[in-house]
């Protein structure tokens, strides 16, 4: 009981270091990755961040040989968003994050995680147009079972720090498969009718550019098929950014 209050008297008199909310080590490398530098994220965990460099696919952000207009992967994804742009690939430090966010309970990690976006979502022009983010819905059964849905999450404390209203306008009609473990025909297949627009939302989003905004996008079907649903309403277009994208097909 004297040790704890001991320990009390010692934080309110010598208040501790902040600490990373990834790895709880102290901030003070925080330099490392100055642009970062809200994430609340030191530099050791920051330094371990693999961003996406060229060349890749102008269309969908995959990495490929040399730089491309649109690559084979979105050739099974015409007519439906303009551009993917994402923080870093799912693997690493992402990965961990993104984990622990979801699975582990960690829910601490999704302000730095939404920062983290906001600052790269910041630097891509062909996003400064945008009238709303759109998360990626999960159904009601996945919602019960996980208590809250990452890409809403992800997509409020980037409309927070950017100004941008967020905007529930997809519903998910089916309970889909989890996509991680399907082929890219399946993942088209489990999707193709996942999605409908909220009616109530419709003519606020007419005509105008909408962000659809998820975790993680791997093949990109979901976005595909989510895109089509906001552009059959009249959506004027809809680029996709995401926390990270997945490096398998």
């Amino acid at each position: 009981m004297l040790s704890k209050l001991a320990g009390e008297m010692m934080d309110l008199f010598l208040p501790r270091e902040p600490q990373c909310a990834h790895c709880a080590g102290p901030m003070h490398s925080d330099f490392f990755h100055k642009e970062y530098r809200g994430a609340g994220l030191c530099g050791n965990c920051l330094r371990q961040l693999e961003e996406i460099i060229p060349p890749y696919c102008k269309r969908c952000g995959k990495s490929t040989q040399r730089q491309v207009a649109q690559c084979p992967n979105c050739e099974s994804l015409r007519d439906s968003f303009t551009l993917v742009r994402a923080v870093g690939y799912h693997r690493g430090l992402l990965q961990e994050m993104l984990h622990q966010y979801k699975f582990v309970g960690k829910r601490s990690l999704g302000p730095s995680l939404g920062r983290i976006m906001a600052t790269e979502l910041i630097g891509h022009r062909d996003y400064s147009n945008a009238a709303a983010l759109i998360p990626i819905p999960l159904h009601g059964e996945k919602l019960v079972q996980r208590g809250f849905n990452q890409a809403e999450e992800l997509a409020l404390e980037l409309g927070k720090n950017l100004g941008i209203p967020v905007v529930n306008a997809i519903k998910r009609e089916q309970n889909t498969a989890i996509q991680s473990k399907l082929s890219k025909r399946e993942r088209l297949d489990n999707v193709r009718d996942a999605f409908t627009v909220e009616p109530s939302e419709v003519k606020k989003l007419q005509g105008k550019d909408v962000i659809l905004i998820d975790d993680v996008v791997t093949t990109g079907a979901t976005c595909h098929y989510a895109a089509r649903e906001l552009l059959s309403v009249g959506v004027s277009k809809v680029n996709v950014f995401a926390l990270a994208l997945g490096v398998n097909n």
